[in-house]
């Protein structure tokens, strides 16, 4: 059997940008997620991982979702090779299948209240 599963939760890196493309609108945005301690140091890696939201799901991110949001992203992997310069360099990505939106860095929910 075959799976290509994804579930991720970490926080938005930054504001999410919002592209239409000849299919619909697509969302891109940074998640940063915790990895496990390190034995010796303590210390949690971080890993930012691209994740691409499509159809109206998208235009609802682009419109709700603020950097340092938590975020929760089921999915699935996707690889392909992006050109840069003479190189074909690989990246993989999430693409979403369903996002949910967590809670606010305390900065933004403070311009809300005002």
């Amino acid at each position: 059997m075959n799976l290509n599963l994804v579930s991720i939760i970490g926080r938005l890196t930054a504001r999410p940008v919002l592209k239409d493309i000849t299919s619909g609108s697509v969302c891109n945005l940074s998640v940063a997620v915790n990895g496990l301690p390190n034995k010796q140091t303590g210390v949690r890696p971080v890993d930012y991982i691209p994740v691409s939201v499509f159809g109206k799901q998208a235009i609802s991110c682009a419109t709700h979702l603020v950097s340092g949001q938590e975020v929760s992203v089921e999915g699935r992997m996707h690889f392909r090779k992006q050109k840069i310069g003479d190189k074909n360099i690989p990246v993989a990505e999430v693409i979403a299948s369903h996002v949910e939106f967590g809670a606010k860095p305390k900065a933004a929910m403070a311009q809300a209240a005002a």
